[in-house]
């Protein structure tokens, strides 16, 4: 059955399939968890927060977008909102507006997230971090939070990486990085900038217990071949080889994160592409900006390494892994969601959503903040895909009767010598055939030698065979826009 949103005054049709009495509601797509926190690369808690900047609690949903995330300002503007592309309300009319929500709490909070975060317990550990892009900024939150003592090491004179050298401060303004610059410093992280290039042998020597290489990617690949001396492995892209679940290189000690594991320009890389008959710039936008993109497409996946790398360093500093920190207690998840006419109406109030695209830094304007008003009527378009509908426990439903059988010879007996119509359905249980005979019995078992692919039949006795063949064809063609697989000779009479 096919649940028309449109229709629904209610906020509440998709937790309605949870609970259908009858079974005969069912999601196009399997339901096992929410698609747009599934789809966030740091696994941002999305509708809780969005729900609570319906309510009005802007100061709470600051609250839980920082649980998972250590650049809130800038994502709320350079994110490619992976989220909105899986949100089910694209599928009424727009996708709620996700990022431009994040935006909007990042720059309307009082701090109220600090008053639950706990003074971490010094592990007496000490890591070095090089580089102070998105990924190195989040290792060194996220270890700081643990205990642990970090150094970032930046050879430029300003923190930021990418994020502050390649992206249009019409896109990404200063104030906002800045903030997100400030809040890990004043977590405890040190910052030595203009800093000479570090070797990893000094590094150990300065009594560092683990080292991260954070140092983006460019596209003049040498610069990471100094990592070769130093007992790092590099793949023939110029990046460096890691343990994909642990990010730790070649070298005791020695992790990696963000854009350094893509690579650049190498000799290697120059190698692998000497067959290839087009132009190099073709090539270096395929190889290099599809799979790795600008710092904006990035961002949000270096600050994921960066949460990977964090968990990884602690537990070979001693720790548990753990990274995530509950800001804000969980509130009682409300069964009543209540009536809204024309809730399926509602228009997209932010920017309109365009699908993540591999993409140069571009310079085109950041998108206008929501007002008040705006954002909690944006956060009001949620489905609710979360709870309650995550609360319900799941119906049993009576057993079903198979309607059909295994098509087999022993089966086919038991079919009476009658008029009627049978569907063959091939092992995936799709309907490939449907025809109407005079001898259901005697046409099945002519059939059972020709139709290969056919697995099992139903069939129904039916004295005006002809006529009901054309319904269940007609009833096909307007469930699956086109004829079974072994009626297609017949598309021309329909």
């Amino acid at each position: 059955m096919v649940l028309h949103l449109e229709n629904q005054p209610v906020a509440f049709a998709l937790p309605v399939v949870e609970v259908c009495p009858t079974g005969a509601l069912v999601d196009k797509k399997p339901f096992t968890a929410v698609p747009c926190q599934t789809a966030c690369p740091v696994g941002i808690d999305v509708p809780r927060y969005v729900h609570l900047i319906a309510e009005g609690k802007f100061d709470e949903s600051y609250a839980v977008v920082r649980e998972r995330l250590s650049l809130p300002s800038v994502c709320g503007y350079i994110c490619l909102a992976f989220c909105e592309g899986e949100c089910r309300r694209g599928e009424v009319n727009e996708p709620v507006g996700i990022r431009a929500l994040k935006r909007f709490v990042s720059e309307n909070h009082s701090n109220l997230w600090k008053k639950n975060l706990k003074r971490p317990k010094a592990t007496g550990k000490k890591v070095a971090i090089l580089g102070s892009g998105p990924a190195g900024l989040t290792v060194g939150y996220y270890l700081t939070r643990k205990g642990h003592e970090v150094t970032i090491f930046e050879q430029a004179p300003l923190p930021g990486g990418m994020l502050r050298q390649a992206i249009s401060r019409k896109r990404l303004p200063k104030k906002a990085l800045e903030e997100d610059i400030e809040e890990i410093l004043q977590a405890g992280v040190k910052l030595k900038l203009n800093s000479p290039q570090m070797r990893i042998g000094e590094l150990f020597d300065g009594k560092f217990d683990g080292v991260l290489l954070a140092t983006g990617s460019t596209f003049v690949g040498p610069s990471a071949l100094w990592l070769k001396e130093e007992g790092v492995e590099l793949t023939s892209w110029g990046s460096i080889r890691v343990n994909q679940e642990t990010l730790a290189t070649s070298r005791e000690g020695v992790f990696a994160g963000g854009d350094v594991l893509l690579g650049g320009i190498s000799e290697d890389f120059i190698g692998s592409i000497g067959g290839d008959k087009r132009d190099f710039f073709t090539l270096l936008v395929d190889r290099l900006a599809v799979y790795r993109g600008d710092s904006s497409r990035s961002a949000i996946r270096a600050i994921a390494s960066g949460r990977k790398a964090a968990e990884a360093i602690d537990k070979y500093l001693g720790g548990d892994g753990g990274i995530t920190e509950a800001l804000l207690p969980p509130e009682e998840p409300k069964h009543w969601l209540g009536r809204e006419e024309g809730f399926a109406d509602l228009k997209r109030l932010s920017a309109a959503y365009r699908p993540p695209t591999p993409q140069y830094a571009g310079l085109s304007r950041a998108e206008p903040l929501l007002s008040l008003e705006l954002a909690m009527a944006e956060g009001r378009r949620c489905l609710r895909c979360d709870p309650p509908r995550l609360l319900f426990s799941k119906l049993v439903l009576a057993p079903r009767e198979e309607l059909w059988a295994e098509f087999t010879e022993e089966n086919i007996s038991q079919v009476p010598e009658v008029e009627g119509v049978y569907q063959l359905l091939d092992k995936e249980k799709n309907i490939i055939y449907i025809k109407g005979e005079m001898n259901l019995c005697r046409e099945l078992g002519e059939q059972l030698e020709v139709q290969k692919k056919a697995c099992y039949f139903m069939y129904q006795e039916e004295p005006m065979y002809t006529k009901r063949e054309s319904e269940l064809l007609q009833q096909y063609i307007a469930q699956h826009g086109q004829m079974p697989e072994g009626n297609r000779e017949l598309e021309d009479l329909f």
